[in-house]
């Protein structure tokens, strides 16, 4: 969160030792969240892993727009093919429908230091194809940077590739 916030980002959340133990699926609600939409701006709200994570927007004023369609906000599911919930395209299909209805899908596979180009680019194929059964847009291929450049500027189904700058070194993938 320092981090972040020390590169000139606004940061609603709480530091890594306030939530000691809770895992990844744990996703603490903090009073300022509710008016996150508020700010001037991009707002990315992270929903965490799990499917749990989209009733956070119940909390979040203003956000009856998200999912699907007209709304002011789009809703994007990020998708990393080698979670174990998300590894298939059975898999895909059920977390999605589990989820809730979406605007879009972002592949962004990785398997932190053990990620090489070709997985990023095979979750791509399993990620549009997962799109493709149900009618949404890919968004983009994310990978960082070093992989980005090998793979170029579309992935080999043809989804932009946005390259990543991994900031938080010591952070849990």
């Amino acid at each position: 969160k320092r981090k972040l916030e020390g590169a000139g980002l606004e940061v609603i959340g709480w530091e890594t030792n306030e939530l000691v133990g809770l895992g990844e699926a744990a996703i603490p609600f903090k009073k300022e969240m509710a008016r996150a939409l508020a700010f001037d701006g991009d707002v990315i709200v992270d929903l965490g892993y799990g499917v749990e994570g989209r009733q956070l927007l119940n909390l979040i004023e203003g956000s009856s727009g998200f999912g699907v369609g007209d709304g002011p906000f789009r809703l994007i599911m990020v998708i990393n093919t080698t979670r174990p919930l998300t590894s298939s395209l059975p898999l895909i299909g059920a977390y999605l429908q589990e989820f809730g209805p979406v605007d879009g899908l972002l592949n962004n596979t990785h398997l932190g230091e053990e990620t090489t180009a070709e997985l990023v680019q095979e979750g791509a194929v399993l990620v549009t194809e997962a799109a493709e059964q149900r009618g949404l847009p890919v968004v983009a291929t994310a990978a960082l940077v070093p992989y980005a450049r090998e793979i170029g500027t579309h992935d080999r189904v043809g989804n932009p590739v946005r390259p990543l700058v991994r900031y938080m070194q010591d952070a849990f993938w």
